[in-house]
């Protein structure tokens, strides 16, 4: 398991929450809040096949589809992805 060092949260262009995270190793990884059958959680974390394009403030909100997610944290977070 590697350690998110980065994490930014928002909505993406179909409505659904999102997570985007960077790991130690410079890889993205992203998952959606959703429906599992029994309640609303988060999915699995999966490999981005490219990362996120812009950075577009100093708070540190970058582009996913045509919105912005915020920035949320860094490793302060837990955050654990898949390696």
């Amino acid at each position: 398991m590697a350690k998110a060092i980065s994490s930014w949260v928002g909505y993406d262009s179909f409505g659904r929450r999102v997570q985007v995270a960077k790991s130690e190793s410079k890889k993205f990884y992203c998952r959606a809040w959703k429906w599992n059958g029994y309640a609303m959680a988060w999915e699995k974390w999966q490999k981005m096949e490219d990362r996120p394009r812009h950075f577009l403030n100093l708070e540190g909100q970058i582009e996913f589809g045509f919105s912005a997610l915020d920035y949320i944290g860094g490793s302060e977070l837990r955050l654990r992805l898949p390696s």
